[in-house]
């Protein structure tokens, strides 16, 4: 239970990093970008609709809160996306 709940954690710092990256890299959110998440392999990719990785796709403006001008990872809706999800990927 205990590395499960690990990989729970681990998931949710990779997808909050990525988003990081994606907002200081980005001046606007783009409907074609997606999150793939890749529990077998503990890893998350960010790209563009078309393109083909392996794991769960998710539109990255889900994982992303907007307030005025101000956009940040969406710490509640990852932290709810790797609970939830994890349980599907169990080892």
């Amino acid at each position: 239970m205990k590395t499960q709940y690990k990989l729970f954690i681990e998931i949710a710092n990779l997808i909050v990093e990525k988003v990081k990256q994606y907002l200081s890299e980005s001046n606007s959110l783009d409907e074609e970008t997606f999150v793939w998440v890749d529990w077998d392999a503990r890893c998350v990719y960010i790209g563009k609709a078309d393109e083909e990785h392996k794991g769960d796709k998710i539109p990255i403006s889900e994982f992303i809160f907007e307030e005025g001008n101000t956009r940040m990872p969406d710490y509640d809706l990852i932290d709810t996306y790797a609970a939830t999800e994890w349980r599907s990927h169990r080892e």
